[in-house]
């Protein structure tokens, strides 16, 4: 890595080709301000590939055999030669001299200037630079990562930001890690930000606000997040992304960033594959758009996953009027058990998106399994279950009293919202564990393990996890098995479909004759509806209409 000094011995020619190579801003900088991209840039993606230095240092070759020609001359005239000069000279610095305090020509202190007598100063500061060739020194500083596949200049400025993947010996990561190329985030407290911190500390326009990640307790950019983003109890898109599906738990993140260019080149080292696959894992490939606040799998409009130099998945552009179903992609298939470069290229919407993709090694866990977890952390006893029904039967009742034009057809359908059915809405068999979300505010209830195996099971894979009464999203750390239901279900026979919640909490058991009934009573309420719309459609029905008054149409809601 080349430091300050070195980068500001090349001319400003030197430094706006590196630039220009790199992908960096150059046009009508100054040469202050290419120095400090050049130098951000090598803190953010490892170094300048040698060859740039190299190719861009012999631009300035004929100037510096000058420079040598002159401090050759210097040291003759130095040591007294017949050409010496009677002035002082120093010499410039030479990379192919040695460049010391005894190479320069002083005149010898006269009488009148006996106290001004010049002191050869002693080794400069900036000597081991002055001393060295910038090319060598780059050479030698990246001697301990021969063996490595660095980015090239055609991965732009965020390549090695974006994937932040430590070469091998860098002394990053551990031999407990799955692997040799784990996340190395950035420096600083904003380290984990969707920057990695590039943005800065200070104060800056739409980046002063601070956001903390209420899971992971890191900070971010408030303006390295859409403006319409939610920052009430703020959860980074990191942490978001590890609970996009419960059935494969992120054990390792191996990979990640925001996508800014179009072609990105990370290198896995997957020793421990077989392992891997013995115990179950998976390497998956996930991406989230940043600005969507439901937890959704998305895709750019296109993308192509490429492993060892073949395209392996491709992810093509919607159809017109036709939605793409999009599902995280698991690598483990394509990887060899050594060392692997995956690629990813993709293309953005015509409006453009913010995403974020990432590799992750995840556990794999059944249905069974998180259901032994809802069991053993989301118990809610029987009281506190029955407080919570008592709140929402009042609630309810309270508002139909409330109701000026209330009638016989709002005290049905009050009644029917008390009732709770036995059987689950998802599987149709009678529930043997009632769990429900815990931000839900309906009374019925559905088979936890029924409700696990049919999400577990549905292809489409943003519309799992949805609640089959309300339609929230509750994910398994969201769900509560409720013991008020649970005493209801242990107390009745197995028989019993249907249940009436009274005022008090307490229940009786609906049964058959009587929803044969209301199901009879509905049909016929259907049929006079359908009769009714029928007569008004007719000339008939248009004079009745206008002499009695609009066409009344009576109908009731009963649950079946």
């Amino acid at each position: 890595m080349l430091s300050i000094e070195q980068l500001h011995a090349h001319t400003c020619a030197e430094l706006v080709g590196m630039c220009r190579e790199l992908g960096l801003p150059h046009s009508g900088r100054r040469k202050q301000v290419l120095v400090q991209a050049l130098y951000d840039y090598q803190r953010s993606n490892g170094g300048i590939p040698p060859h740039l230095v190299s190719r861009f240092s012999g631009r300035s070759s004929h100037a510096r055999f000058s420079q040598t020609q002159h401090a050759v001359r210097a040291q003759a005239a130095h040591h007294g030669h017949a050409n010496a000069s009677t002035h002082g000279y120093i010499p410039p610095y030479s990379s192919s001299q040695n460049y010391n305090a005894s190479s320069m020509n002083f005149p010898p202190a006269t009488h009148s200037h006996t106290s001004a007598a010049y002191t050869p100063p002693g080794q400069p500061r900036h000597q081991p630079l002055l001393s060295s060739d910038p090319v060598a020194s780059l050479m030698r500083s990246q001697r301990p990562f021969a063996n490595a596949s660095p980015a090239t200049a055609s991965e732009g400025l965020h390549a090695r930001t974006g994937d932040r993947v430590p070469f091998p010996g860098s002394g990053k990561g551990s031999a407990q890690k799955h692997a040799d190329f784990v996340t190395d985030v950035g420096n600083g407290p904003f380290a984990h930000c969707l920057c990695r911190g590039n943005a800065g500390t200070s104060c800056r326009k739409g980046l002063n606000a601070t956001l903390t990640c209420t899971t992971c307790h890191t900070l971010s950019h408030a303006g390295c997040y859409p403006a319409d983003y939610s920052t009430q109890n703020f959860v980074c898109s990191l942490c978001r992304m590890k609970r996009l599906d419960p059935f494969f738990p992120v054990a390792e993140v191996l990979w990640d960033c925001r996508l800014e260019l179009s072609h990105y080149s990370v290198e896995l080292n997957t020793q421990n594959l077989r392992k891997w696959r013995a115990d179950g894992k998976e390497v998956i490939v996930r991406c989230m758009q940043v600005d969507l606040q439901p937890l959704y799998q998305s895709w750019p409009k296109t993308m192509n996953i490429i492993i060892n130099g073949r395209v392996e998945e491709t992810v093509a552009a919607p159809s017109w009027e036709h939605k793409r179903r999009d599902m995280p992609i698991p690598i483990t298939h394509y990887l060899k058990n050594s060392r692997n470069r995956v690629e990813f290229s993709w293309t953005n919407y015509d409006e453009p998106q913010m995403f974020h993709l990432g590799v992750f090694l995840c556990d794999s866990k059944s249905p069974e399994t998180l259901a032994n977890q809802v069991w053993q952390s989301g118990q809610v006893k029987e009281a506190e279950a029955e407080k919570r029904v008592l709140a929402i039967i009042n609630n309810r009742t309270g508002n139909a009293a409330k109701s000026d034009d209330s009638d016989d057809d709002d005290v049905m359908c009050l009644e029917v919202t008390r009732r709770i059915k036995l059987l689950c809405p998802v599987t149709f068999m009678r529930i043997e564990v009632p769990c429900r979300g815990r931000a839900c505010m309906h009374l019925q209830c559905y088979d936890l393990s029924g409700y696990l195996l049919v999400t577990r099971n549905t292809k489409a894979f943003n519309t799992r996890w949805k609640c089959p009464e309300c339609h929230l999203y509750v994910r398994p750390d969201e769900l509560v098995i409720d013991g008020f239901v649970q005493k209801i279900l242990s107390g009745t026979e197995e028989e019993a479909s249907v249940v009436e919640l009274q005022p008090d909490a307490s229940y009786r058991v609906v049964t058959e004759d009587e929803l044969k009934e209301e199901s009879k009573r509905a049909e016929k309420q259907r049929q006079l509806a359908s009769g009714g719309q029928a007569g008004a459609s007719s000339p008939e029905g248009d004079v009745k209409a206008s002499q009695d008054g609009p066409a009344k149409k009576a109908f009731e809601v009963v649950e079946m």
